[in-house]
């Protein structure tokens, strides 16, 4: 078990969020799902999380937004955050930008063994 390891995950895509959901609560965690940027700002505000795991492409506040406002809150600056998103047209630029802002970035499709690893292997850097 990963005792009470809290899992924020931010998709628009219900099919695709419901499948991530499983897969962490399979593996111990407890997941939280949020369907926009702003209702997955709600959630930060009601709870801490330990791992945010988002889409970049979503309406509204898109995962640039979302992870500016993460990060300009204190308590959120060093949350780890994996994106996994379908947009292989990701600039340098914004690639940069992103590792800037502290995040990973993996591609759709991920299987559930990647996105626990990747999950796994951030919680184990905290101090």
């Amino acid at each position: 078990m990963n005792d009470a390891r809290t899992i924020l995950i931010v998709e628009d895509d219900e099919a695709v969020a419901r499948v991530f959901e499983r897969s962490v609560n399979t593996a111990g965690y407890t997941a939280v799902v949020a369907m926009t940027a702003e209702a997955a700002l709600r959630q930060l505000d009601e709870r801490r999380v330990d791992v945010v795991v988002m889409d970049l492409r979503m309406p509204f506040v898109d995962g640039f937004g979302l992870l500016y406002r993460l990060r300009s809150r204190e308590v959120h600056q060093h949350t780890p955050v994996i994106i996994v998103t379908g947009d292989t047209t990701l600039t340098d630029e914004q690639l940069q930008e992103i590792a800037g802002l502290a995040a990973t970035v993996r591609y759709k499709p991920i299987d559930s063994r990647e996105l626990l690893g990747e999950i796994a292997r951030l919680l184990s850097r905290e101090p």
